[in-house]
């Protein structure tokens, strides 16, 4: 069975502050009888619990608040902004460290994706100056006798191509052409400054290289490591997300049970009458 402890002060003009227990109430008000010159005990208390005439003062409530928190707004508040949900359940040093690493996931996705767009346009740039449609159509057709745009129906990969309005067929330059001109031997012989290093490689593209082609194959790699890099901090700023979110469920719930013991406190305040003065009425109570 819950126990409950009443303690009352009284503040009084002249009276000092006392804490006394519940049943002594009544030695409370005989101290005050010769100040106020009340006959006994009961006629202090009816005249103390008076209600406040109109004008005297507001009455106030209770001193103390212990709010709860929702775990389910906490969560939520983290998976749209991490850290918001810990600052709602108020625990500021987590929402400082799940905000900073979101901004700083989202500052290296930025920066590598932006890296990696600089880095294409320089590798497509380096293709356009060292690789060229016609000597490549010219060395299909005489070593291996392929007409113009039919590479496509003897290798898996070929020159992507569209047909404009005047009818004219041209190289479409997407992602498949920038890959396959470095990726496929079969391209090499674009590339400016073909070289024979052999005469017996069973395939004749296979005899020939290019320090361009190679460079160029560098440079593609490394922009792809930027955009790899780049999914990975969006990924980590998506992990951070839902990490948050479920770390301010439990902190709203961390905080609701640490209130739990102080919740059995109960303080209230309220004004009362007194010789025609307002005094404070303090009412304290604990639970255990």
């Amino acid at each position: 069975m819950r126990k409950v402890i009443a303690l009352t002060l009284i503040l009084a003009l002249g009276v000092p502050t006392m804490t006394v227990r519940a049943e002594t109430i009544g030695e409370v008000a005989g101290l005050a009888l010769d100040r106020y010159r009340f006959t006994d005990a009961e006629t202090f208390l009816a005249e103390a619990l008076q209600p406040l005439d109109p004008g005297i003062g507001p009455r106030m409530g209770q001193i103390y608040e212990f709010e709860t928190k929702s775990p389910r707004r906490a969560f939520l508040y983290s998976l749209l902004v991490p850290g918001l949900g810990q600052l709602y359940a108020g625990n500021k040093l987590k929402a400082a460290l799940f905000f900073v690493a979101d901004v700083a996931a989202w500052g290296g996705y930025l920066s590598f994706r932006a890296n990696g767009h600089d880095q294409e346009d320089a590798f497509r740039a380096y293709a356009d100056l060292h690789w060229f449609e016609q000597p490549y159509w010219d060395s299909l057709l005489s070593v291996r006798s392929i007409a113009k745009w039919q590479d496509g129906d003897v290798f898996p990969h070929h020159i992507p191509y569209e047909v404009t309005a005047a009818g004219d067929t041209v190289a479409l330059k997407n992602l498949e052409y920038y890959e396959n001109i470095g990726k496929y031997q079969q391209f090499i012989w674009g590339w400016d400054d073909l070289a024979q290093i052999s005469s017996s490689a069973a395939e004749p593209e296979d005899n020939y290289s290019s320090a361009h082609q190679g460079v160029y194959v560098v440079m593609r790699e490394d922009a792809n490591k930027q955009f790899d890099r780049a999914t990975t901090m969006a990924i980590v700023s998506i992990a951070n997300h839902l990490i948050s979110a479920f770390d301010a469920a439990m902190t709203a719930r961390r905080h609701n049970r640490s209130t739990e013991q102080a919740r059995k406190l109960d303080v209230d305040l309220k004004l009362v009458t007194h010789d025609r003065t307002a005094m404070p009425w303090v009412n304290v109570a604990y639970r255990f």
